[in-house]
């Protein structure tokens, strides 16, 4: 006669094992998804980062436009005090406005001639408005969180 079966007495251990296996695949679940969000927000700054410093480039071409096309009377209207990278924006309330969308802007500073020989003093005495004219151009993204400074020496004849 077959003796009836007993189950063995189980300890559980298969059942430990496995609950540490699915903490382990939890743990590296999360920190998988952790990081695959930390690289989209870098992308998406660099994105913002580019397109914020090609408004800045326009800002600072179209700089560079007014010192060209601007007869002395219009450009000398247009001029401003250079502005300081280091202040908090305030000194940029004269500039003026390009581009709506990332709030982009450019001032106009000119730059005295240093030396009486310099080629600029005698482009100055003309009704020209020859000379070295410093453009700033400063754009700005809609959230506020990209800054680009961008300037350039320009000499108008």
């Amino acid at each position: 006669m077959n003796k009836p079966y007993r189950p063995r007495r189980q300890s559980g251990v298969v059942l430990i094992i496995g609950l540490v296996f699915l903490m382990l695949m939890t743990v590296i679940g999360v920190a998988a998804i952790q990081s695959s969000t930390t690289q989209e927000r870098m992308a998406g700054n660099a994105g913002d980062r580019a397109e914020v410093f090609q408004s800045a480039e326009n800002a600072l071409l179209e700089g560079e436009d007014a010192v060209i096309d601007n007869d002395c009377g219009s450009l000398t209207s247009l001029l401003d005090e250079l502005p300081d990278a280091d202040v908090d924006g305030s000194n940029w309330t004269n500039a003026t406005s390009v581009d709506a969308t990332f709030e982009s802007a450019y001032v106009l500073t000119r730059i005295p001639a240093r030396l009486e020989d310099d080629e600029s003093e005698a482009a100055e005495e003309t009704e020209t408005c020859g000379g070295f004219y410093y453009v700033s151009a400063k754009a700005e993204s809609d959230k506020g969180m990209t800054v680009v400074l961008r300037s350039t020496v320009f000499k108008r004849y």
